[in-house]
């Protein structure tokens, strides 16, 4: 049976450090650690023994006898990643570098229920772990990005305005406790889709250090902001550090999802943007080419057209981005 409790500690951080360096010596772990190499050894020959690493060629040393390169063993354990929001969800299936080895997404509104939520999260599941001939067994845990305001310490859901219908009956939803009693992964995380996208950034983005401070936002249906310090999403007090969406801009008297009025949401979200776009159709002869017949424009269809000059696509991109 493949691995499926995380390693703590000192074996947790000289995981770390290789899934960072990608190939690495045991003399190298020890240097960065501040470990003696005899630690180094020992710490590596358990994480041999768990399968979680392994030896991957030598060093190309200049002088002197060439060292065992230590890289991650990806096959060694899987992991499972849901994107959930009110009107699509997908399952990805990963091994232990982060490779995608299953995905599949459905394009539907949940249902306004709890527990049918879960059966659609575990029948996704299932189907995701049946395309990569994966078992329950192989998993050693699950990451859930939720469209929604989440308290990442408990777990628990705190609104869903994105989706308003769901707002009542999510609202305060233990949904890790509830996962939790369906599956036995040691390991179920759940945060809402900007932080978890801003970690994201931190692993796998382009020219990203670990310890850096950033913003990282998200404009889409909604609006939202992480806040990363030192690579790490700030939460805050009250688990809503970043939630720039619901901000009300002078002047605005637009009605948002969440209740409140004039929201930023209101002119700069991919939904408020292709209003825009319908209505200057609509109401005008403009010359775009996003007026074709039978074509509803998507928000990729906008941005084509405004960086190839269209004029009303980047009139309307420039001004929610000014707001």
């Amino acid at each position: 049976m493949l691995v499926k409790q995380m390693p703590n500690g000192n074996l947790l951080n000289v995981l770390q450090i290789i899934r960072r360096a990608g190939r690495i010596t045991r003399r190298e772990i020890a240097d960065k650690l501040g470990f003696g190499f005899s630690m180094a050894s020992k710490l590596t020959a358990d994480l041999t023994a768990l399968d979680l690493i392994y030896e991957a060629g030598r060093s190309d040393a200049e002088s002197g006898r060439p060292s065992d390169l230590l890289a991650i063993n990806p096959q060694s354990a899987y992991a499972v990643g849901l994107d959930i929001s009110g009107t699509h969800q997908k399952a990805v299936i990963t091994d232990l570098c982060g490779g995608v080895v299953a995905s599949i997404s459905e394009n539907k509104h949940i249902p306004a229920d709890r527990q049918l939520i879960l059966d659609g999260l575990e029948t996704m599941i299932s189907r995701a772990l049946n395309c990569c001939d994966l078992k329950r067994d192989d998993i050693m845990g699950i990451g859930i990005s939720l469209w929604a305001s989440v308290d990442p310490a408990s777990g628990t859901i705190s609104s869903w305005t994105e989706t308003p219908t769901l707002s009542a009956i999510l609202r305060d939803f233990p949904i890790r406790s509830a996962l939790q009693e369906r599956f036995e992964f040691p390991h179920i995380f759940v945060d809402d889709i900007v932080r978890n996208l801003g970690a994201a950034e931190v692993r796998y983005g382009h020219h990203r250090q670990e310890n850096e401070d950033f913003l990282f936002v998200l404009a889409d249906s909604g609006i939202g902001l992480a806040i990363m310090l030192n690579g790490i999403p700030y939460v805050g007090p009250f688990q809503i550090a970043g939630e720039i969406g619901h901000i009300p801009i002078s002047g605005l008297t637009t009605p948002c999802s969440c209740g409140n009025i004039g929201c930023l949401e209101t002119v700069a979200s991919t939904t408020a943007i292709l209003q825009q776009v319908n209505q200057r159709i609509n109401a005008s002869n403009v010359r775009t080419i996003l007026r074709e017949p039978g074509n509803t424009p998507t928000i990729i269809d906008v941005i084509n057209a405004a960086e190839t000059g269209d004029k009303t696509a980047y009139q309307i991109l420039t001004e929610a981005g000014i707001r």
